[in-house]
């Protein structure tokens, strides 16, 4: 039996820190009698795409999926997707079809129930992920768990909270969550006997982004007053959640190999993705359109004619007022038309070579490239490759005044990065800002200081480091690895439950890890496929 129990969003530095601290004591005896490795992932310049290369086995060249918002392809409209619709691949337990073996999915990220699976697959109860339905396989599986444990009632995250109470009861509520989780992924455990039993808690991804910020005494958001009452609320909901491993997995047998895993991690956000239209405009990279171009020698009166209803409105409300309408009145449908339509009215698409494309806090670049975009203007070949080095070597020069280093930590041009059929489906150029210096303004070289007033914006990141502690029958606890990707999952399982391994996964079966007897007595298979009919997504 193999258990994987994904704690989505644990970061791996907290966790080996309390760990050391003897503060998760669960999670410590079993890696005393275990491993415990970091995971490499790309959580940090792809935010989206760490849980669907866990499930699938490849990555987002491959498999498409990157963020939960993105532009439509073959238009400029930036919209919502799931992994439902635009993860090319299906999860690895897909090769459980029509066999005896029996599997468990409770609310793993970004999947969604498949056909004939033998066994139980939930979806959406009590996940992190907004975009997944609630739905399971028996149909009736997760109306069942729903009357037996209640309705799971997911917190909203604001980005600037004003009060206390406010706080306190998303603390609560995500204690209770972890909780009542605990209860509903217990009570499928001991249902039946399962081959692979997977079930995630979403719970730590949303105290991370809460409370992150109240824990760590550098951040650049660390208040002492608010930390009087919030410094102890992470340390606090890891140790729940280590309360909720042992009571899950305390009186598994010695037949069990037990995975516990999260595919990324948390840290502070010190991103200036505000300044970086103005920085692709001043480079000629972005263009405006004739209207937004700003005129010398304007009067008062003739900027305020030239306002929009809804901007003049805007400044006429209280900023407190707007953000409580903002938060809590406006519906996200809303939300994104307004942002769409400020994004498609910024641009002057047919001079336009490339854009940036401000979603979910990430810096994701793309090129108006020919027969790709709707508006296209960049040749496919050496135009394109030229333009694509020229826009990453300026922006490496990009410096935080306040500290006179470099913004960006990493950038890549994607198609140096990854490969597969789905790479111009991700935006061409991807970075991140440093982790560790809050940017309030840029400078460079050739275009000398660039400031404006930030937005509100959120106090933490995905980082691209997760960990894996796996310890049971089949593990070799003396096994000596450093980190390991997040691509090796889906074949270690599938070799651990005496699958043959798809040819099309990228990530390695882990060797090092498991039992030499296993290893002797179960030799490695791989399969290839023809017509790909069991290799992309059916859902």
């Amino acid at each position: 039996m193999i258990i994987v129990i994904a704690l989505d969003s644990a970061d791996p530095d907290l966790i080996s820190t309390w760990l050391d601290e003897e503060k998760l004591p669960f999670l410590q005896s079993l890696k005393q009698k275990g491993i415990f490795t970091k995971v490499n992932s790309l959580a940090s310049i792809l935010s989206d795409a760490p849980w669907s290369s866990f499930n699938t086995g490849v990555s987002p060249g491959k498999h498409g999926y990157y963020n939960f918002q993105r532009l439509e392809k073959g238009t400029t409209n930036i919209i919502r997707v799931n992994a439902r619709s635009y993860c090319k691949y299906l999860p690895f337990w897909h090769k459980f079809c029509q066999t005896e073996q029996k599997i468990a999915v409770f609310d793993l990220p970004k999947t969604f129930p498949l056909e004939d699976i033998n066994g139980v697959q939930i979806t959406g109860w009590g996940g992190e992920y907004p975009l997944i339905p609630t739905c399971s396989i028996p149909e009736d599986k997760v109306k069942e768990i729903t009357r037996l444990f209640g309705k799971y009632h997911q917190p909203k995250e604001i980005i600037n909270p004003k009060f206390i109470s406010q706080e306190k009861r998303r603390y609560n509520l995500l204690l209770s969550n972890l909780k009542q989780k605990t209860k509903a992924v217990k009570w499928l455990f001991e249902q039946d006997k399962y081959d692979l039993f997977l079930a995630s808690f979403g719970e730590i991804h949303y105290g991370n982004h809460f409370f992150y910020h109240d824990y760590n005494t550098q951040h650049w958001a660390y208040n002492a007053q608010r930390a009087k009452h919030f410094q102890s609320a992470l340390p606090n909901l890891y140790h729940q959640l280590d309360q909720s491993c042992e009571e899950i997995l305390k009186d598994v047998g010695e037949d069990a190999t037990i995975f516990v895993v999260s595919v990324h991690g948390i840290s502070p956000y010190y991103g200036a993705n505000h300044l970086m239209s103005e920085i692709m405009e001043k480079f000629g990279w972005q263009v405006k359109p004739p209207s937004q171009v700003k005129k010398t020698n304007t009067t008062n009166w003739e900027k305020f004619l030239a306002t929009s209803w809804s901007q003049k409105l805007r400044n006429i409300i209280p900023k407190d007022i707007r953000g409580f309408i903002n938060d809590r009145l406006i519906p996200t449908k809303i939300h994104d038309r307004v942002q769409n339509h400020q994004f498609n009215e910024s641009i002057n698409w047919q001079e336009t070579r490339a854009f940036f494309l401000n979603i979910h806090f990430q810096g994701f670049i793309g090129i108006n490239l020919k027969n790709r975009e709707p508006y296209g203007i960049v040749e496919r070949g050496e135009e394109y490759n030229s333009l694509c080095e020229e826009i990453i070597a300026e922006l490496k020069l990009l410096i935080n005044p306040d500290t006179n280093k470099p913004a960006i930590e990493e950038i890549y041009h994607i198609s140096r990065l990854l490969q597969g059929e789905s790479i111009e489906e991700l935006p061409d150029i991807v970075f991140k800002w440093v982790e560790n210096q809050e940017i309030k303004q840029l400078y460079h070289p050739k275009l000398g200081l660039i400031s404006a007033t930030a937005p509100p914006r959120r106090k933490t990141n995905h980082r691209g480091k997760g960990f894996l502690l796996a310890t049971g029958k089949h593990i070799n606890s003396n096994a000596q690895l450093s980190e390991i990707n997040v691509l090796d999952f889906a074949p270690t399982l599938l070799y651990l439950l005496g699958q043959s391994i798809p040819e099309y996964m990228e990530g390695r079966i882990l060797e090092e890890i498991i039992s030499p007897q296993f290893k002797e007595n179960n030799p490695i298979k791989y399969e290839s496929f023809s017509d790909g009919w069991n290799r992309f997504c059916r859902w």
